[in-house]
């Protein structure tokens, strides 16, 4: 019996890696992600526990030349109306394939050639002008789904762009101001919101949970003209 227990753990251990993601940080750090990094979509975010909304724009990605692992980001916040420019980078911490790749609703792309499929994964540092009003830093980990497609050009991974739940470019973190020793959460993503709790209420899309409408959600249907 124990050995029938051994040879059934070995060969779902074997299973299992056999569909592990690859780290592939050393063969795929020197291809360039800035393209992929700038977003499709506008950015949907919050910052603090009352779920304000928070716009985050990215003007230009570029890749250090000598080092690779290291991008170089400009752009601007905005939250209660009140903007600040902001430049900052985005370092490399990890690149993975998926052994077992994901071809969108209904196999759409399984027969489009795709090479490899896998996620980018960063920390990121973006400081704002400290001259101006309210400024502060955010900070965090982000996460980018890719794909190599049949020539080894590497694609923002939309494949499973018509699933309910689907994400990418997600960003979670805080900021802090520099007139402060307190951080508040501030996550943001294309179509979706990482850590959001109760604040998407939407099923096929995101939506804000109408309790929220008031903290800078009320351009979204469901809220009421005014509730901004």
């Amino acid at each position: 019996m124990r050995r029938t227990i051994i040879v059934v753990c070995v060969a779902l251990a074997l299973s299992g890696a056999a569909f592990a993601d690859q780290d592939v940080t050393a063969a795929y750090v020197t291809k360039d992600f800035s393209s992929l990094l700038m977003p499709k979509s506008e950015f949907l975010g919050f910052i603090g526990n009352d779920y304000q909304r928070l716009f985050i724009h990215f003007y230009s990605i570029s890749q250090d030349k000598r080092n690779p692992a290291l991008y170089y980001v400009k752009g601007s916040s905005e939250a209660k109306g009140i903007v600040c420019g902001f430049e900052g980078t985005i370092t490399v911490r990890s690149i993975v394939t998926f052994r077992k790749m994901h071809w969108g609703v209904d196999d759409k792309y399984k027969d489009k050639g795709v090479q490899a499929e896998g996620v980018f994964s960063a920390s990121y540092e973006l400081r704002e002008d400290r001259a101006q009003k309210h400024a502060g830093v955010f900070a965090g980990q982000m996460k980018l789904d890719w794909f190599a497609d049949r020539d080894g050009t590497l694609r923002y991974d939309d494949m499973r762009i018509d699933a309910d739940d689907y994400s990418n470019n997600q960003y979670t973190g805080t900021w802090m101001a520099y007139s402060s020793d307190k951080s508040k959460t501030a996550n943001w993503g294309e179509y979706r919101i990482p850590n959001s709790g109760d604040l998407g209420a939407g099923i096929g899309e995101f939506s804000p949970n109408p309790k929220y409408c008031s903290h800078g959600w009320g351009t979204y249907p469901g809220c009421k003209p005014g509730e901004h």
